[in-house]
């Protein structure tokens, strides 16, 4: 099955962020799954305000997967 570059590196991030377990910056994400910076911070985005993942702001900041995940109608916990 093929996705949408979108979906891919959505997918990606996410996984990348959950098996992290830790605050990780766009470089290091964008560097270690192939995901091109600029195309990750707008995929960032919309993630964070999904709720899907967790955004930290300032020079130690990033995404982080959230340590309570918001309960979604999607996905049953």
């Amino acid at each position: 099955m093929q996705f949408k570059a979108s979906t891919d590196y959505g997918l990606r991030a996410v996984l990348y962020l959950a098996a992290q377990g830790h605050t990780c910056s766009s470089k290091n994400i964008a560097q270690d799954m192939s995901i091109p910076r600029d195309y990750l911070i707008q995929l960032a985005q919309l993630l964070r305000n999904a709720g899907i993942i967790e955004a930290r702001p300032g020079k130690h900041g990033g995404y982080r997967w959230p340590t309570t995940p918001r309960r979604s109608p999607y996905c049953k916990w």
